[in-house]
């Protein structure tokens, strides 16, 4: 089991903007990337929710949208490697964007180690690596202008037994450990009690 501290690195809309990259979702008889424009719109609506400068009942609204924005692009690039038929289907295409994400956080993984960093986990958009944060950041600037991918660095507290058991914790400003993030897992999954959408 890894316990730390670190700096939580995750490709900010990594499956979204590889898509677009590789061109998965363009639409001949259309003439242009509908997925691509789908993307776009949830960067805006994802501004346009933190403008303080908008009132709170349409901000509200925007984070529907950009959440509605994101259930669609999730739900396409899952439907892309479904195990049956359909006009979306591109297997060979979301395993290529799989392997080219677990390329990237090799690549940002050594650079980080060869500064003395310890990468206590990673997954196919991110990884999470204890180093001081000025270095570590200094090195991902470096790293994501290469690929091509931003990369938005978090602190976190990082309990993980494995891919799917583990807890993330917050950090407070001064340093204490505050709410618990996520968590996922057998057990971890019902911390707040028995939950009808896992299976026990």
């Amino acid at each position: 089991t890894s316990s730390s501290v670190t700096n939580h690195e995750d490709f900010t809309s990594y499956y979204t903007n590889m898509l677009s990259m590789l061109d998965a979702f363009f639409n001949e008889g259309l003439g242009y990337d509908r997925y691509g424009e789908i993307f776009d719109n949830k960067t805006k609506y994802g501004k346009l929710m933190k403008d303080a400068m908008i009132e709170l009942i349409k901000r509200e609204l925007y984070s529907v949208m950009r959440n509605g924005t994101k259930l669609i692009l999730n739900s396409a690039s899952g439907a892309g490697d479904a195990n049956f038929e359909s006009n979306v289907r591109m297997n060979n295409k979301i395993i290529s964007m799989r392997i080219i994400g677990q390329l990237f956080t090799w690549r940002i993984g050594q650079a980080q180690t060869l500064e003395n960093a310890s990468i206590i986990s990673t997954n196919t958009d991110g990884l999470y690596s204890v180093l001081e944060a000025t270095k570590n950041n200094e090195i991902l600037a470096r790293e994501s202008t290469d690929i091509h991918v931003e990369i938005e660095p978090e602190p976190i507290f990082l309990i993980s037994k494995d891919s799917n058991n583990r807890a993330e914790i917050a950090i407070n400003d001064d340093g204490t450990l505050g709410d618990i993030e996520s968590s996922s897992g057998e057990t971890l999954a019902c911390r707040k009690g028995p939950t009808p959408e896992k299976a026990l």
